[in-house]
């Protein structure tokens, strides 16, 4: 996994996937903690929340990691 975030955060490219690759949410939850960062809520009825990403700027093109949002 750390050889694929490191070329991602490298790349300079916008970079167009129809899904946000499954490693690169691993690698912000494990970063940013399991929560939602539009709330902050981590869980629900006692269960963690599943997370979702989302752009920052809404721009799916922009896969930078501080446009990314769990």
């Amino acid at each position: 996994m750390f050889e694929n975030v490191q070329k991602w955060k490298e790349n300079k490219e916008p970079q167009a996937w129809a899904k946000i690759p499954d490693w690169i949410k691993q690698y912000l939850i494990k970063e940013r903690g399991h929560k939602c960062e539009s709330c902050n809520n981590e869980t629900h009825n006692n269960q963690e929340i599943p997370l979702e990403i989302t752009y920052a700027d809404g721009d799916s093109y922009n896969t930078k990691e501080e446009n990314l949002m769990l």
